[in-house]
């Protein structure tokens, strides 16, 4: 597990960052970061990252080409309709 230090200290780089390069990021934007980062850091060469609310726009879904290695499509349902619309089509 990645110590608290940790997640606050890579937390806090990527807001700054973001901030200099006038990005807005979402709080999962940021935790996802955080996470690919540590994943990195720490030589992990296979994970299986779950790609949630919005798909093709989710922050999970940048991983693509290489480092893309399978994706699975499971049913999708209607849990996040405040933010993605209110039917399937939305």
């Amino acid at each position: 597990a990645m110590p608290m230090e940790d997640w606050q200290s890579r937390t806090e780089r990527i807001e700054r960052e973001a901030c200099r390069m006038q990005i807005k990021l979402s709080s999962f934007e940021i935790q996802t970061l955080v996470a690919f980062g540590w994943l990195h850091a720490c030589g992990v060469r296979l994970a299986v990252i779950e790609v949630g609310m919005g798909g093709c726009l989710d922050a999970t879904n940048v991983l693509e080409g290489a480092w893309q290695l399978a994706a699975i499509v499971g049913p999708i349902g209607l849990d996040h309709q405040a933010w993605l619309g209110a039917d399937l089509l939305d």
